[in-house]
């Protein structure tokens, strides 16, 4: 049995690529659930939270840029840089009280949307 390189997931076919999402997704609601029963699991929750927040947005822009066949360290590098631009912008959007509506008639159109903070 090959076991698959973990830091080149943007270059797996699309069903295996898409399959290690959905399991890291249901194992991150596994963390929260268990979190909601106060349980902790060491290790699992820390790896879990780690590869949710801070591997995996970012190699599913790379997917989505086409990016492919970058090599183990310049992927993780990548990956790594590009989820933590992710959750740095959403967080300014969800703190600054923007928010983006898409306009059902067409995709190509969006309203932005929000309130002005004084600082």
């Amino acid at each position: 049995m090959k076991v698959r390189n973990m830091f080149t997931l943007n270059d797996w076919k699309f069903n295996e690529f898409a399959a290690v999402i959905i399991l890291v997704q249901v194992l991150m609601w596994i963390v929260g659930i268990a979190a909601n029963n106060s349980i902790h699991i060491p290790i699992f929750n820390d790896i879990i939270t780690l590869l949710y927040i801070g591997f995996i947005p970012g190699i599913i822009i790379l997917r989505d840029l086409k990016l492919h066949d970058l090599g183990n360290t310049f992927t993780t590098l990548l990956s790594v840089g590009l989820s933590i631009i992710s959750v740095t912008v959403n967080w300014f959007i969800h703190e600054s009280g923007i928010s983006l509506v898409w306009n059902s008639s067409s995709n190509r159109d969006y309203t932005i949307t929000g309130n002005v903070h004084n600082i």
